[in-house]
Parts: structure tokens; C-alpha cells; sequence
């Protein structure tokens, strides 16, 4: 049996440096609504705000007691950037979070996109 290499594609030097570009604008636009945008705090935003202090102050346990309403990743990742801020706006560190997921995201996407 003889054995099939596969090779990688890859990406011409045009190809890399458009991909390239699209990610520095990206990561431009992203930076920018990161500094300039405020959250509004309605709706959906106001029980996650909710079940993050609740966690941040009463603990899981309480969390679990009375009974997970929604996911507990997301309510954790806002406790936890509320433990993060003290006494401080949680918001900028909540933003930074949000902003590491998407980047992630991106990235394990275009991994995916080059296979």
C-alpha cells in the first residue's frame, strides 16, 4: 500500500496580505467600538448584570440553589470581571472579555477556513 501525503494549501502572497488587511481592519474597528461605545444596560443586559452580582455576592452555591436561569458561563464571566474591577466600572474588563471571545473565535475560524 503506498501512502498519500497530503499537502497544505497555502496562501499566495496576494491572498495572505488581503487576509492580513482584513484582520488589521478588524482589529481597528473592533479597538474603537471597544473605547468609544457605551452598554446599554436594557433588557437581556440588566438580568445578566443581575445574576453577575449575585454570583460575585452570594457565591455558586446560591447561584445553583436557586436554580440556574440561563447559561452560568456568561453570568460567571460577569461576576468574575465584577471581582475583577473592585468597587470599580466592571464594564471595560467585561468589554475586554468580550472582545478576547470574538478575537478567538475569528481566529479559530480562518484555522478552520485554511484546512
Amino acid at each position: 500500500m503506498s501512502s498519500v501525503q497530503q499537502t497544505q494549501p497555502s496562501l499566495s502572497r496576494k491572498d495572505r496580505s488581503f487576509l492580513l488587511s482584513v484582520i488589521a481592519v478588524f482589529i481597528l474597528y473592533w479597538s474603537y467600538l471597544a473605547f468609544v461605545t457605551q452598554p446599554i444596560l436594557v433588557y437581556d443586559a440588566l438580568g445578566y448584570q443581575f445574576l453577575g452580582t449575585f454570583i460575585n455576592e452570594q457565591g455558586w452555591k446560591a447561584y445553583f440553589v436557586t436554580g440556574p436561569n440561563r447559561e452560568p458561563i456568561y453570568p460567571f464571566l460577569v461576576a468574575f470581571a465584577m471581582r475583577l474591577a473592585g468597587q470599580g466600572s466592571y464594564l471595560p474588563i467585561l468589554k475586554c472579555f468580550q472582545i478576547a471571545i470574538l478575537v478567538t473565535m475569528v481566529s479559530l475560524f480562518i484555522i478552520l477556513l485554511q484546512r
